[in-house]
């Protein structure tokens, strides 16, 4: 179930804002306010569990930069681009569980940055473009195959014997009646 209006603490919007470059490359920062939006409404759609799980790890990357004697007690969303590059390569190269976290996390920033409209346009990613081309292209080398199976599949199945002509459409509730064999209430008025 949706959260809604969900919105990430200050804190860990400064957190994202700093991994994006560190994700998605240099010059994706320009986008990072679009991608925070999508970024919540995204965690919003996810189940607690997995929702809480990444925001504490959001708040163990950001905090764990302090540890690092180099970063001199600055959290993740405060340092240089190559010292948080730094950070960052330890916990995705870190073992199982801080790997995994790594990459819970950068798959938030890498799908909600490639989902941006802008980012898809500077890409050239048009697969609407693509989907009408291979369409035309598909219907143009196989639109006879195509028009004989589709005709198949709305053809009458063979199996089941086509309705009797005199058939009458809606059966009358109490079944067929034999006109041999009189209606019960027949029987009991014929007596009166």
């Amino acid at each position: 179930m949706a959260v809604p209006d969900f919105r990430l603490p200050t804190r860990l919007r400064g957190f994202v804002r700093a991994l994006v470059p560190v994700v998605c490359g240099a010059g994706s920062e320009a986008h990072a306010d679009d991608l925070i939006a999508d970024a919540e409404r995204f965690l919003a759609a996810m189940p607690a569990h997995f929702r809480v799980g990444l925001l504490a790890g959001m708040v163990a990357v950001e905090q764990s930069a302090r540890l690092d004697p180099r970063n001199l007690g600055r959290p993740f969303s405060r340092l240089a681009p190559h010292a948080a590059a730094r950070h960052w390569a330890g916990w995705w190269h870190g073992p199982g569980p801080v790997h995994q976290l790594a990459r819970g996390l950068r798959m938030v920033v890498a799908f909600c940055y490639y989902e941006l409209p802008k980012v898809k346009a500077d890409m050239g990613y048009r697969p609407e473009d693509w989907i009408a081309s291979a369409a035309k292209r598909r219907l143009e080398a196989w639109g006879p195959e195509i028009a004989k199976a589709e005709a198949a599949v709305l053809a009458r199945d063979p199996l089941r014997p086509a309705p009797a002509p005199h058939a009458h459409p809606h059966p009358h509730p109490h079944g067929d009646h034999d006109h041999d064999h009189p209606h019960p209430h027949e029987h009991a008025h014929a007596g009166h």
